[in-house]
């Protein structure tokens, strides 16, 4: 949670240091969001299963293989550029979905 102290609150750049920089970015992980939800909870309202999706790290990791063997492929073989997007947004996902857990953790203990 974001402090409820005004000051504190001000001093995070959001828009500035966040959705200015990454615009694109984020868009494309919404949609990662929208269509593993629909993969994973067909027809439910989009949430984060938390039930499904324990293993951050290692699901990243594979992702990042997914990535290198794209990276190795014969380019003649290769679908397009949007196959790389779409790891690459996978991965963003779960890097994100791990620090939010990591935060998540360190708000509990404090």
């Amino acid at each position: 949670m974001i402090s409820e102290d005004d000051a504190t609150r001000k001093a995070i750049p959001v828009y500035d240091g966040f959705i200015r920089y990454f615009p694109r970015a984020m868009a494309e992980v919404a949609l990662h969001s929208k269509e593993s939800n629909e993969q994973h909870n067909p027809g439910e309202p989009m949430y984060w299963n938390r039930q499904k999706s324990m293993d951050q790290k290692n699901s990243a990791a594979r992702h990042v293989l997914d990535r290198a063997i794209q990276e190795n492929a014969d380019p003649l073989l290769m679908d397009s550029a949007r196959v790389m997007i779409k790891i690459q947004r996978a991965i963003a996902w779960r890097e994100l979905a791990q620090l939010e857990i990591m935060l998540e953790e360190e708000h509990e203990n404090t």
